[in-house]
């Protein structure tokens, strides 16, 4: 397991960045130690991200506070009646592969029929479930659901998509075989306790996510990179096939602009996700496609695009896509260019002295 106290190689830089970023981990350690965990609940949580992420060499612990607020926005985001009575701190663990931010570890504890039951569940930062694991439960069906098709079927759903397994009389909507016999009550409370993790993490640490995300894309596309910042991208054309489009500017050494990253979505016969690579002059590197399932001429049409100039793309299928998508990053940077601009000096009034 990689050590978690101490500076680890390239944790100076990453701390840069998150700066950069404006990325608020003031409460997050160089380790993953905060002054209100024992070394016991340190080496859980160590424990349960790099099961969860073996790829990652370090992790972070961002502490936020549950309040009022944001216990009220969890009862009326939820589709199920429930007393979220959880005020006080609570931690979102950050592992990171190098500089670059690989996933999300929530640890839920929820009360049922077996006592208290205590799941880690880890999340990509689009908060989809990875996975989960049992650290506490006293369920006797704890090893047979873990090992279920019914688990193996959360892999990969968001809030909506978990919201699609309950039914309305309480049952859940599955198939037949699915769930091990004796297993309903617990494969119900596990359900819930993905979305509550999923809408809790998206209510709290609300910023955080955003600026993680800006992160992982920016170091996605262009390994080399110091510095990354958003870009205000206005709507999208009405008739665009791209929606949720997002970009960042990445910066490498010396401030000097490397290139452009997008992660987009195209909508089309389905829903395609996929992310641009882009020179500061706009000019397609790569466009790739995220997810196995992609037809072969979407793939094609992405190829297609590569060392070509957004605004000229040829004629592929994804032509009209990349003329959309150069309209709102060059209107975007015209935005950053005059912002970033030093102000006039106003001409002087009246004559001078002598």
């Amino acid at each position: 397991m990689p050590p978690i106290q101490g500076t680890m190689p390239g944790e100076a830089q990453a701390l840069r960045w998150c700066g950069a970023l404006a990325l608020t981990l003031t409460s997050v350690a160089l380790c993953a130690r905060v002054p209100s965990q024992s070394a016991n609940e340190l080496s859980d949580a160590a424990r349960s991200v790099f099961l969860a992420f073996p790829q990652a060499t370090s992790f972070r612990a961002i502490v936020r506070d549950v309040d009022l607020q944001a216990r009220i926005a969890v009862e009326k985001g939820l589709p199920f009646k429930v007393h979220f009575n959880e005020l006080g701190a609570h931690s979102l663990y950050v592992p990171f592969r190098k500089l670059e931010p690989v996933g999300l570890l929530y640890v839920r504890t929820e009360d049922g029929g077996w006592g208290f039951t205590e799941v880690s569940w880890s999340l990509s930062l689009d908060l989809r479930v990875l996975g989960f694991r049992f650290l506490r439960c006293r369920s006797p069906h704890r090893a047979a659901l873990q090992r279920s098709p019914f688990a193996r079927s959360l892999i990969g759903r968001g809030f909506e998509q978990l919201g699609e397994l309950l039914g309305r009389d309480g049952r859940l909507c599955c198939r037949r075989g699915d769930i091990p016999a004796g297993s309903e009550e617990l494969a119900r409370a596990l359900v819930r306790s993905a979305m509550k993790t999923i809408l809790v993490t998206r209510t709290v640490w609300r910023r955080e996510l955003r600026k993680l995300r800006d992160l992982a894309l920016g170091l996605q596309a262009f390994p080399a990179a110091q510095r990354v910042l958003p870009m205000a991208l206005g709507a999208m054309h009405r008739d665009s096939h791209l929606r949720a489009v997002h970009a960042v500017t990445v910066f490498g050494t010396a401030d000097a602009r490397l290139g452009v990253a997008v992660a987009s979505e195209l909508h089309a016969a389905t829903t395609t996700e996929l992310r641009w690579t882009l020179t500061k002059d706009l000019r397609v590197i790569r466009v790739t496609v995220v997810g196995a399932r992609c037809p072969a001429a979407l793939r094609v049409a992405c190829s297609e695009l590569a060392g070509r100039r957004l605004d000229d793309p040829g004629r592929g299928a994804l032509s009209a896509a990349a003329r959309d998508l150069d309209q709102a990053l060059r209107e975007a940077l015209r935005v950053d260019s005059r912002a970033a601009r030093p102000p006039a000096v106003p001409a002087p009034s009246g004559r001078s002295p002598r």
